[in-house]
């Protein structure tokens, strides 16, 4: 048996140990049911397409926080939106 090991922040931390309590499992249980949920065939994790997951996540809260701001769809968010959708038919 192999250990790994991760440093986080301390907000993750808690909220790991908060969802394990829930799920009345150990840390160590929630981090391998984690970990085996996101293995992707051929048990390798896609790295390309969490990376693009999270850079689409990161554009949608942009866009967000604009049409917030200002209530108005202009030129630039019209742009970022155009760029998710070509990411998401990349990843489909």
């Amino acid at each position: 048996m192999k250990t790994i090991g991760a440093k986080v922040d301390n907000d993750f931390y808690e909220d790991i140990n908060c969802i394990a309590k829930d799920n009345n499992i150990s840390v160590s249980a929630l981090i391998k049911q984690a970990l085996k949920s996101a293995v992707i065939r051929d048990k390798s994790l896609d790295i390309k397409m969490i990376y693009e997951v999270n850079r689409i996540g990161r554009n949608i809260n942009q866009i967000a926080k604009h049409l917030n701001k200002d209530k108005v769809l202009d030129k630039q968010m019209f742009v970022l939106m155009v760029e998710i959708e070509k990411k998401l038919k990349e990843l489909i």
